[in-house]
């Protein structure tokens, strides 16, 4: 099976660093314009199946893609939706979140304010995804999830079977828009492609 996930393109939030969880952002100008790039690079993929967050800036990344699959089906996810922070966080500067976790004597992916989910609950929801697909899924499909960047870090704990730590959560950064390709079968699992924007320029 060939996974094909792709964060959404570009918010306002995004540019000011403000922590958007669970709330219904919309894409800029500028994220329409890197989901329309974004649609153009995957126009000749063979797509069987999408899955997308349901929250607003996975859906207007997904109206340029689907522009170029109108057949597709298309199932609106809640298990792909970025990491709930709580409404206490939520819309606010990133860093007050981060101030809270240090505050809290807790690690980072058990904290969990009021209202909010931890990231290791996170992971879990990556992980039921990831065995839903293989049960509902034939080997020789592709399937493509629109998503954002914190489910994108737990789904590649999830793929690999690690627990969330500092060496590899540090090290996995994705850009707006940017592809990531995992494959996997009975012999095996493989990331063909990691954090590519090259149809960005």
């Amino acid at each position: 099976m060939k996974l094909i996930i792709v964060r959404h393109g570009q918010t306002p939030e995004n540019l000011v660093d403000i922590t958007q969880g669970q709330l219904d952002t919309h894409l800029s100008q500028v994220g329409i314009i890197q989901a329309q790039k974004l649609a153009k690079r995957l126009k000749n993929e063979q797509l069987d199946f999408i899955y997308c967050s349901d929250l607003a800036r996975t859906k207007e990344t997904l109206l340029e893609i689907i522009k170029f699959h109108p057949d597709t089906p298309v199932i609106y996810d809640e298990r792909l939706r970025e990491w709930s922070k709580g409404e206490a966080y939520q819309g606010k500067p990133r860093s007050l979140y981060f101030e809270a976790q240090r505050s809290s004597g807790l690690n980072e992916y058990d904290f969990k304010p009021v209202g909010a989910e931890s990231r290791n609950e996170q992971l879990a929801r990556a992980q039921e995804f990831l065995s839903y697909i293989q049960s509902h899924h034939e080997q020789n499909e592709t399937i493509l999830a629109v998503t954002h960047a914190g489910w994108k870090q737990v789904f590649f704990h999830a793929f690999f079977d690690l627990p969330l730590a500092p060496e590899t959560m540090d090290k996995l950064a994705f850009d707006n828009t940017a592809v990531s390709v995992f494959e996997f079968n009975e012999n095996g699992r493989w990331i063909r492609l990691l954090n590519c924007s090259r149809h960005l320029g």
